[in-house]
């Protein structure tokens, strides 16, 4: 085998679908393919440490990994010699085969005499990933059936060589995907907040609104923000997102009137659900690279505007703020000073004021006194 050729095929191809849904199952599958084979395992053999891989396999019984972590993991020379010399051998390059001990030899470890009940008879494996403790590790297994033979020197080669990609690869994959579950647990935060939250974009279109919102607005649940491109249900284009002129006629003219303003405007409003009385408050926020600015509507009943706890969460929503950005204005409204805010929290002076950095910016503010200013505005609109 090329290992040049087979490497830049392998890189290619994994290139163009990193992050997208099952790429490293796909990379996997490549790699096995260079290997002449179909069978393929990424699994930890002492599982329940801090990473969180899942396991995956491929041309094995189902329960091919489940038996070995049953039956034979701490029993056998094989996975011993992972557990001792795991580490060093990361560092080394990742290489277990060939490493640990002799073929012949490997042949007669319980792991060994697993595979032949399966129909296979030569193993390559390589470590993905070691806990800085070694007490936790992820393996990559590539199997030949029996009667094929050991894997060739090339073969081995092919492996040391793509092991850096794969490793990368694997990492890319979980952090995206942590990202993609943090952001899916941040729109779920959205969509059930105890305050309506509106997002229109600089047409005046509905970007998207959240459980309360649409209730509010008597708009059909089947309209969710977070589906299709650019919100809407699912199919929804941009063009059938609904204008907001056509949802309510005075939000509509808050969000105009949002447009000339530097701090939030408001209006009172009553519910298409339960006719109760609402504030409504309407904000726009700042162009960002790529993005037109939009306008940020916050709907909260009336009677509970004047809560404190209700205020928070509205000037936090409105401007976007982060819990620690968030955290910062109870103390400013007290007239603390930035040294007497890192004080009350127990954090640097500096983390105060790169908050107090990041407030100025979204609240359009020159200064503490303004900033403090522009939030008690905000606030006696509600109150």
């Amino acid at each position: 085998m090329s290992i040049n050729d087979a490497m830049l095929r392998v890189l290619e191809q994994s290139l163009d679908e990193l992050g997208e849904p099952g790429a490293v199952e796909r990379l996997l599958l490549r790699v096995a393919a260079e290997m002449k084979t179909d069978k393929v395992s990424l699994y930890s053999p002492r599982p329940g440490g801090p990473m969180s891989y899942p396991i995956y396999q491929h041309g094995l019984p189902h329960d091919f990994d489940a038996i070995y972590l049953r039956d034979m993991a701490g029993r056998d020379p094989w996975y011993d010699g992972v557990v001792a010399r795991g580490p060093q051998l990361f560092r080394q390059g990742g290489m277990l085969s060939q490493q640990l001990m002799p073929t012949a030899q490997f042949a007669r470890t319980p792991m060994g005499e697993q595979m032949r009940s399966y129909g296979l008879d030569a193993m390559a494996s390589t470590f993905i990933e070691v806990d800085g403790s070694g007490n936790s590790f992820y393996i990559l297994c590539l199997m030949n059936e029996a009667g094929r033979g050991d894997f060739s020197d090339s073969q081995f080669r092919f492996l040391r060589a793509v092991t850096p990609w794969v490793r990368r690869v694997v990492h890319a994959q979980r952090r995206m995907d942590a990202l993609r579950r943090q952001v899916e647990d941040a729109q779920a935060a959205v969509e059930q907040m105890p305050i309506g939250l509106v997002q229109v974009d600089a047409d005046g279109r509905l970007s998207h609104a959240n459980l309360l919102a649409r209730q509010c607005l008597g708009l059909d649940d089947p309209w969710h923000p977070w589906a299709g491109g650019g919100g809407g249900s699912p199919g929804h284009g941009m063009e059938q997102r609904p204008w907001l002129r056509s949802v309510h006629a005075g939000l509509h003219q808050l969000w105009l009137g949002s447009q000339l303003q530097r701090d939030p405007v408001a209006c009172r409003l009553t519910s298409a659900a339960d006719q109760r009385a609402w504030v409504a408050l309407a904000r726009r926020a700042p162009a960002s690279p790529g993005r037109d600015a939009a306008v940020h509507i916050v709907l909260t009943r009336e009677k509970a505007a004047v809560d404190p706890a209700s205020l928070l969460t509205v000037l936090a929503t409105l401007y976007g703020l982060t819990p620690a950005e968030s955290a910062l204005i109870a103390l400013l409204l007290q007239g603390m000073a930035p040294r007497e805010m890192a004080e009350a929290q127990g954090v640097r002076l500096s983390t105060v004021r790169t908050h107090l950095s990041h407030l100025f910016q979204k609240t359009g503010s020159r200064g503490q006194v303004d900033l403090v200013q522009a939030l008690s505005r905000t606030m006696n609109l509600l109150t």
